[in-house]
């Protein structure tokens, strides 16, 4: 599925002659705009898949499909497919999921996951379509159980000036000299910090994902490991579960927990920013993230504590499957790859003998290093 679609967005068409709204979830579907579209031709035959190809009756009859969209199956009622589609995801190889729906219904069609009904492309043209056109025929969006966990007025549901103003405050400070100045040094510190907790048998997925959200915690607001965070992390993974659940908290244990995780965290953050307040009155200043959302003068300020909340709460999210998924894979391939990782020894050596610190002004470009984070995006999944 990886190779063949691209992770987008739910979507909502805004224009007219496109028809009602189609929802795709992001991370792992494409479509919309197939209202008024022809429906897709049956697929040729393909010798590799016939046993799946002689199961398309048996699907088309019990389809439940909208008329107009592309042919699939709405599954239960409520639940829909949403149980195949967790259950596979927990599973070495959930690829099927996609697979058997492509060979009975082809590269575009309907089901009904997360308590929405969704059309789901695996078609590169369609996903091409959907993504250049994103913010004029195409709104990206989430569906309901999942703004419930990111909060109204997170970065990923903004609109408008808001969002433009959020976005731009957040580039700002990524590019700024406060980041440039101490990123690196806070890295390597948080990272030593865990290497000297590390026993013989590491899991180096779960290490890095501590670490992410560790350096993520830092750069927002200024907090270093200490039993705050690690209470806030354990309350924050409760609610990264809730994302890929039944959406219902009657019937979800798992859904449920994350709702209430989600509360305890907005608490903790909402004190946060409350104490930050008081502080910036007083006169005290940090340089992170909150800093930024809080000062007037360099183009924040005006915010309420629930929108800065969860404008956190979104780029805690945002980071840090994605940066522990890419720091875990690196790992792997400079492991498997011993004339890679002497030729990244070989290039940091050199900067050591030039007395330049690793990420510091004038130390010129990383080629190695550049090329190793490339190729670990190229294959992060």
């Amino acid at each position: 599925m990886w190779t063949r679609g691209a992770w987008a967005s739910w979507a909502r068409e805004s224009v007219d002659a496109l028809g009602p709204f189609i929802e795709i979830f992001e991370h792992f579907f494409l479509g919309g705009g197939f209202l008024g579209m022809e429906r897709p031709s049956k697929r040729e035959e393909n010798p590799e898949r016939d046993g799946k190809s002689e199961r398309m009756p048996k699907k088309k009859r019990k389809s439940r499909r909208p008329l107009r969209l592309p042919p699939g199956n709405l599954g239960l009622p409520l639940i829909g497919e949403t149980l195949q589609l967790i259950s596979a995801y927990k599973t070495e190889n959930p690829e099927p999921f996609i697979d058997d729906r492509v060979a009975w219904f082809g590269p575009l069609f309907t089901t009904h996951i997360f308590g929405e009904p969704t059309v789901f492309s695996a078609d590169p043209d369609t996903n091409r379509f959907v993504i250049q056109n994103e913010g004029r025929l195409f709104e990206s969006s989430y569906p309901g159980s999942i703004s419930n966990l990111l909060g109204r007025h997170s970065l990923l549901l903004m609109r408008g000036s808001l969002h433009k103003k959020m976005h731009s405050l957040t580039m700002s400070f990524a590019n700024s000299a406060i980041i440039r100045d101490h990123l690196m040094g806070d890295i390597d510190r948080l990272v030593r910090l865990n290497l000297e907790k590390w026993a013989d048998r590491v899991l180096l997925m779960e290490e890095a994902k501590t670490i992410t959200f560790e350096l993520m915690v830092n750069q927002l607001m200024s907090f270093d490991p200490c039993e705050w965070t690690e209470r806030l992390r354990k309350e924050y993974m409760l609610v990264i579960e809730g994302f890929f659940s039944l959406p219902f908290p009657l019937f979800s244990s798992t859904y449920r927990r994350a709702i209430k995780a989600r509360s305890k965290v907005a608490e903790a953050l909402s004190l946060v920013v409350r104490q930050r307040r008081r502080e910036r009155e007083s006169g005290e200043r940090k340089n992170d993230m909150l800093a930024a959302l809080l000062d007037e003068e360099g183009g924040g300020g005006g915010f309420s504590d629930e929108e800065i909340v969860d404008f956190l709460l979104a780029l805690l999210v945002a980071g840090y499957e994605t940066t522990s998924t890419t720091m875990t894979l690196a790992v792997k391939f400079l492991t498997e790859t011993p004339l890679a990782l002497a030729q990244l020894k070989e290039e940091h050596d050199a900067i050591r003998a030039k007395k330049r610190r690793i990420g510091g002004s004038g130390m010129g470009r990383l080629q190695v290093e550049d090329a190793i984070h490339s190729n670990a995006l190229l294959m992060k999944p």
